[in-house]
């Protein structure tokens, strides 16, 4: 179907994906809004990191 489409095999089957996942979230899911911690940032993470060596010289 790709090579038909003249498009690469990703793109095939985010186009099938796309067209075929509905836009609704279950009710489950949309109950499940704000009942966990969001993920710390990228800065959170590492704040709690000590310094890095220095690299040995090549």
């Amino acid at each position: 179907m790709a090579k038909a489409q003249n498009i690469s095999i990703s793109k095939l089957i985010s186009k099938l994906l796309e067209k075929n996942l509905h836009d609704e979230w279950d009710r489950e899911v949309k109950k499940l809004v704000g009942s966990w911690k969001d993920f710390p940032s990228l800065e959170e993470i590492r704040s709690k990191q000590g310094e890095d060596i220095k690299r040995e010289v090549l």
